[in-house]
This record gives structure tokens, C-alpha cells and sequence, in this order.
């Protein structure tokens, strides 16, 4: 299931140093002794009964191959010291299924398999076979749809955890859901509340070191087939920024007040349109923007409309581009708990370039 691209437009400031020392997210959960001053990870304990969109699911034994399908399963996973033996091809990433903030964590490389749409298919068969030659003892499915079918053929595989209840079919799965989601499965909510913890004092201690965050005016924006879209506060960009004290740009909510008026509400994905004749309203502090479909870096740069605005005129525009730029844009618009610790190393730095 391809899911557009969110570009962000954003203010920024400095990332003065916020700890060499910082405690990594596996750190604690997966070493067999924890670091000073870290309470070593507590046992995990089965068997456990958890609550997915099909289901109480029972999970008798403590998993020791796991396959990690859908979107963030791996990342988080790998965050709680379990590293899958199987992993779902995510084709921003060369069909690697994982992104450069889980790469130097796997001792391993995983299995990479192919995102399953029917079981009827028979091309399918042999994904399926794939899985069950990994022989798991579980397969973690929670931030992709599942069709029925699908379901039921992994199911004779082993237990597979989809979403958790408040997940519907067009809701959007949030990376501390699907982190405690996982630990659940996994026999330790503890260590997920622990690395969720970690990440949160992480991340104030980002936004406090850098005081000219607060305030500043964000948008978010994508240059996709169907035009600009704009991110609005419910997203996953927004949310990082907001956790760094950024505030939203309120042209963009307008915007969204107003296709809600015209009856376009049908635009989903945490995104509106940008009319044609408004592009001037997403001027911010500063602007990150990323190209999706047929367009590329090039044809936002090239972009009279966008070259005319005061924040580009000033400097203070950043253009997504390249490999890391793709790493950046999908970890604002699907963040995991492990990308989220990487963006706080490597994003904020590159923010402070255009201030």
C-alpha cells in the first residue's frame, strides 16, 4: 500500500549538543547489562492474551523468530531488542525493509518479502511460502490493512498481530500505539513504556536547549501529481514539530475549513489541498518541502511561485532531496520510535542550515 509523502515546511533553530551520552533505544531493552544509572529490562512474562482489529490474540510462548510486515514493525522490534527474522519490503528504501536508523542495529540481514495484497493470487503463494520457511513463531502485521484472506493463510502460519482496537481502516496508526502494541506482543509493555520515556526526555531536551523553536510558525507541504498539500496539525510532521515547540502555520487549517466548505473531504491523510491560487499562504519561518510521484527536487526549485516567497527569498527554504532526504521525509510522515531518535541526531541539524 503506497502512501504519499508528506513535505514539511518548518522553522528551526540550533540542536546544541544533547548528549553523546544518551542512552540508545536498545540499550537497555536488549543488553544483557544495563548501562549505569538503567534498570536492567525486567523478564518478559507468558503467556499474553492482546486486542488487535481481529481479535484477542493469545501468544503462549516468549516469540524468537519474529516477521515484521507491516509498516514500523521492524523499526519498533528492533527499538525492543527483537530482531525479525523476515521484514516487509518498503520500496523507499530499496526494498531493504528497514530504514538507515535500523541498519546498524541488525546483526542479520532479514528476509525482505514482498507487501501481500490476495491470497488468491498465485504469485502470492510464494511470499507466502517465504514466511513460512522463516518458520516464525510471529508474525506482527499492524500498521497495514489486511485483507481477510491474507489473514487467515498467515494465521495457519503463526499468530499475527494486526492494529490495535482504536485502529480502524482509514485511521492512522501513532508510532506509541504501535510501540506499546508490540511490547504487549512481545511480553514487555514495560520496556515499551521505559523506551517511550526515554524518547519523550529526549526530545525536551532538544526543544529546551533550543528556546528559538518556540513559537515559530510551521507548514508542511508536498508537491505530489494531484498539486501542493499542505500538512495539517493532526499529522505526523506537524507532531514532530509541535514536540520541538513549533506552532502550526493557521493559514493551513484555514485552508482545510475551507475545502471542508466546498465539500472536499475527501483528501485524508492528515493533508489538504493548496489551492492554485493560494500558495502564498504557506509562507513560514522556514520551508522543508520533499517531491513525490513524477516531480523531483528540481521542479520545486525550479517553481516561480515558490521562489517568490519571502521565506525562499531569504534563505530559509530546505528542499528534500536525495537518498537522506527521502529518509527524512518518510520518517516525518510514518515515524517509528527508532526514527524518531535518529531524526533528533540528523534532521534538527540540517533544520539549523536555513534558519
Amino acid at each position: 500500500m503506497n502512501r504519499p509523502l508528506l513535505i514539511v515546511l518548518v522553522v528551526a533553530g540550533l540542536l546544541s549538543a544533547c548528549g553523546s551520552d544518551e542512552v540508545s533505544p536498545t540499550t537497555a531493552i536488549s543488553g544483557s547489562a544495563a548501562p549505569a544509572g538503567v534498570e536492567p529490562a525486567a523478564a518478559p512474562k507468558f503467556p499474553v492474551t492482546i486486542s488487535t482489529t481481529q481479535g484477542p490474540i493469545t501468544i503462549k510462548e516468549q516469540p524468537r523468530r519474529v516477521v515484521a510486515l507491516g509498516y514500523g514493525d521492524a523499526d519498533t522490534a528492533i527499538a525492543l531488542g527483537t530482531e525479525p527474522v523476515g521484514v516487509g519490503a518498503w520500496s523507499m528504501f530499496g526494498d531493504s525493509g528497514v530504514g538507515p536508523w535500523a541498519e546498524d542495529r541488525l546483526k542479520n540481514r532479514p528476509a525482505v518479502i514482498p507487501e501481500l495484497e490476495s491470497a488468491e493470487v498465485s504469485q502470492e503463494n510464494q511470499r507466502f511460502e517465504q514466511i513460512e520457511a522463516l518458520e516464525p513463531d510471529l508474525i506482527l502485521q499492524t500498521d497495514l490493512t489486511v485483507e481477510q484472506d491474507v489473514y487467515d493463510r498467515l494465521s495457519q502460519i503463526a499468530p499475527v498481530v494486526t492494529g490495535p482496537l482504536m485502529v480502524g481502516e482509514f485511521d492512522e496508526l501513532k508510532f506509541d500505539h504501535q510501540t506499546m502494541h508490540i511490547a504487549e506482543a512481545l511480553g514487555i509493555p514495560g520496556e515499551g513504556r521505559k523506551l517511550l520515556d526515554r524518547l519523550q526526555t529526549r526530545t525536551e531536551g532538544v526543544s529546551q536547549a533550543n528556546p528559538q523553536f518556540t513559537g515559530k510558525t510551521v507548514a508542511s507541504l508536498t508537491l505530489q501529481d494531484s498539486g501542493w498539500w499542505a500538512a495539517l496539525d493532526s499529522s505526523n510532521p506537524f507532531q514532530f514539530f509541535e514536540s520541538l515547540g513549533f506552532e502550526q502555520n493557521p493559514e493551513i487549517e484555514d485552508m482545510a475549513f475551507d475545502a471542508d466548505q466546498a465539500g472536499l473531504t475527501e483528501f485524508g491523510s492528515g493533508a489538504v489541498p493548496v489551492p492554485e491560487d493560494g500558495f502564498s499562504r504557506v509562507n513560514s519561518d522556514l520551508l522543508v518541502l520533499v517531491a513525490d510521484g513524477e516531480y523531483d527536487a528540481d521542479d520545486i526549485t525550479a517553481d516561480p511561485e515558490f521562489s517568490e516567497l519571502p521565506a525562499t527569498r531569504a534563505g530559509h527554504s530546505l528542499v528534500l532531496d536525495g537518498q537522506q532526504g527521502t529518509s527524512f521525509a518518510v520518517a516525518l510522515a510514518r515515524p517509528t520510535v527508532l526514527s524518531s531518535f535518529w531524526m533528533l541526531d540528523n534532521f534538527v541539524p540540517e533544520l539549523t542550515k536555513h534558519v
